[in-house]
């Protein structure tokens, strides 16, 4: 009777360990898959591509010029058709040309000549941006402010009816990113860090050009679009990306582009999907959820980038040959 109460004792403390080991073993792939957001209700099907966290962003740094072109890893141009929302950092679909050092060095030069002005400023006053003989920047109060920003204001009207229009993406080496929105006219140049926190919100403008910029777009081009575990089958890369992010919605957002008749007057037969290398992430916070998803669709005429973004209904854009496209008509509900 000892005797088998003790294989009983035994057996018992083995199954607790293998089912303590399976939980640990679960949950530690749970946080490597996503992140420790995970237990924030944020997932994320590729930890490569999971939304970068503000102190990731060093774009005001870069436009202030407290980082030096030494800490490049690579500077992209991309030429965007609008101001777009939603698409960064990554800007799939879009033309897009890397940058030389020295191509780097001389829109870095015209973009320290200009003038910066706070747009975040609750008072009353325009404040203005000035670095003292050891580089720091601080926020004055000064009277050019509200000129400057009526320059900006006409530089950007132009510049976006006439489509001049791009985003410069750097890479540092430490894995930060740079990210600054420019617009350009013949009136002048203008050009927008873009930070998630932090005390700097600022636009920058000068009266000069760059003519490179024209150059550029000649030799800018769409790449292929990269997509996530390229060594998967899309059937698989699919059901990966849905078990990670919750299949109600993905396979809605799928079944949604694959139906859409906007998507194949513009594509073709539609012959392939699957999760693109952009943001694929998914949210939930008390009672909202939501999700941003990015798809690699081909169809008989070309390829195409397609951003979902929403729960029970949601909006899609649609990215093909550099031009971006609403094929879901506003809000859908499907």
């Amino acid at each position: 009777m000892a005797k088998t109460t003790k294989h009983l004792l035994v057996f018992s403390g083995l199954f607790v360990v293998i089912i303590c080991g399976s939980s640990v073993f679960g949950l530690a792939k749970l946080v490597y898959d996503h992140g420790p957001e995970v237990f924030f209700g944020q997932r994320t099907a590729s930890r490569e591509y999971k939304p970068l966290p503000p102190k990731k962003y060093a774009s005001a740094e870069f436009v202030l010029g407290q980082i030096p072109l030494s800490e490049v890893e690579q500077a992209v141009f991309i030429y965007l058709p609008e101001d777009v929302l939603f698409l960064d950092p990554y800007y799939l679909g879009f033309p897009r040309i890397e940058l030389e050092a020295a191509e780097l060095a001389r829109l870095a030069k015209m973009i320290s000549s200009g003038s910066l002005i706070s747009t975040g400023s609750e008072s009353n006053s325009t404040n203005c941006v000035v670095k003292d003989s050891s580089g720091q920047a601080s926020l004055i109060p000064c009277s050019n402010g509200l000129q400057d920003q009526d320059k900006i204001w006409r530089i950007e009207s132009e510049a976006v009816l006439q489509k001049n229009i791009g985003v410069l993406i750097i890479q540092l080496k430490d894995g930060r990113l740079a990210e600054i929105r420019i617009f350009w006219s013949k009136k002048g140049f203008v050009y927008a860090p873009y930070e998630k926190a932090g005390p700097w919100w600022i636009e920058g403008v000068t009266a000069g050009s760059m003519p490179e910029i024209k150059t550029w777009k000649k030799s800018a081009y769409v790449a292929s679009i990269p997509v996530l575990w390229p060594e998967l089958s899309p059937e698989a890369a699919n059901n990966l990306a849905a078990s990670r992010l919750g299949g109600h919605i993905y396979w809605r957002a799928y079944e949604f582009i694959k139906g859409s008749n906007k998507a194949r007057k513009i594509l073709g037969e539609i012959q392939e999907m699957r999760p693109a290398a952009g943001t694929n992430d998914y949210s939930a916070w008390m009672d909202s959820q939501s999700a941003t998803l990015t798809f690699k669709v081909v169809g008989s005429v070309g390829e195409a980038v397609v951003l979902i973004r929403g729960y029970e209904c949601f909006d899609s854009e649609m990215v093909f040959r550099g031009d971006i496209i609403d094929i879901s008509n506003g809000i859908a509900c499907p």
